[in-house]
């Protein structure tokens, strides 16, 4: 009796045994599970889109450029017999730059002249006779027409003479010359890049919450880094009426480049410094952004899942930028760890 008793309990213990070891085998997988769970995701910190007063102090930057500059192309042909300009000379409107071998087309001008002066007296001198019936009306209608036709290739051949003088048509500096004398020109040909910087411009893109504050003649502080801590004055002359793709309009400032004590040259690197009116605007950090600012993006936090989404920014901040569409209120948007993102991807917060 005692030994069935006895291998009773021995049974029992087994199965006591057995079924806490079950049990702890399925808590077991359960934390396994939970815990490969959680090593898909990746660990991310969260922020979202937060409403402030921004400065009205507004920097944009943006390069210098000339205000006129142009390429200077050859309207006649022929070998270059003199140069009077080269690269680096200072020009006015007019200033005779080479000159074009015309020994042939002065010739040729003489002789049009003449047939144009023998044609002018040969048609008073038939209005005279038609008045006497001496002549008829066909006669006096073929040497009006012979009059046109002289006139015509006298002033062709004029015109053929001046474009051997080739000058300026704008003020400013050769930027570069591509003829030597003795080079043989033909129409078209390249003769001189030439740019006048008495007067700048800088072109700069200015948000759509700023753009109706901008008016034309209105002055702008423009800052550089040749001449850094001094401010000088420029005046907007176009702001554009149709925004680009980033809802940004651009302004072109004019700056008088006549300052001998702060030069400037086109080129530079230089700031327009806009004073607005103090708003509010939506914000986000900036290190929240992926990609650069002109093609912003930002991941979205979406039932734990993280969504590549496009945004359009707008003014940008030390830390912030603002955010004109995109985004809404309240949603959550990745603030680090998106170097280990892409769309789709699980994520926790930390």
């Amino acid at each position: 009796m005692k030994r069935i008793i006895g291998i009773v309990v021995v049974i029992a213990l087994i199965g006591i045994v057995a079924f806490t070891l079950s049990n702890n085998k399925k808590e077991m997988e359960q934390t396994a599970a939970s815990l490969q769970q959680k090593s898909e995701s990746i660990p991310v910190t969260i922020t979202s889109l937060k409403e402030e007063e921004i400065s009205g102090q507004v920097d944009i930057n943006g390069t210098l450029e000339p205000k006129a500059e142009l390429t200077l192309m050859s309207e006649t042909q022929g070998r270059v017999t003199k140069l009077y300009k080269r690269k680096g000379d200072k020009v006015s409107v007019g200033t005779l730059l080479l000159q074009v071998d015309n020994e042939l087309i002065q010739s040729q001008l003489i002789a049009a002249e003449a047939q144009f002066e023998k044609m002018q007296k040969d048609v008073a001198r038939f209005e005279k006779l038609i008045k006497e019936d001496a002549i008829t009306e066909r006669d006096l209608e073929e040497a009006k027409l012979g009059l046109k036709q002289a006139e015509a290739n006298y002033k062709s051949t004029k015109k053929r003479l001046e474009d051997t003088y080739i000058k300026s048509p704008i003020s400013g500096v050769i930027h570069e010359d591509y003829i030597e004398i003795g080079s043989f020109l033909s129409p078209g040909a390249k003769v001189y890049d030439i740019v006048d910087v008495s007067k700048l411009k800088l072109e700069v893109k200015v948000p759509e919450s700023y753009i109706l504050e901008v008016q034309d003649g209105q002055k702008v502080e423009i800052s550089t880094d040749v001449h850094p801590g001094k401010k000088i004055e420029g005046k907007v002359v176009t702001v554009a009426q149709k925004a680009d793709a980033t809802l940004k309009y651009g302004v072109e400032i004019e700056v008088i480049n006549n300052d001998t004590e702060l030069p400037l040259k086109a080129g530079m690197y230089a700031v327009a410094n806009f004073q607005f009116a103090p708003k509010k605007s939506v914000v986000l950090e900036r290190k929240a952004i992926s990609g650069s600012l002109k093609d912003a993006n930002v991941y979205v936090v979406e039932n734990e899942t993280a969504k590549l989404r496009e945004i359009v920014i707008g003014q940008v901040f030390d830390d912030k930028v603002e955010v004109v569409s995109g985004l809404k209120k309240g949603e959550k948007v990745v603030l680090s760890g998106q170097i280990n993102l892409k769309d789709g991807t699980k994520v926790s917060a930390i």
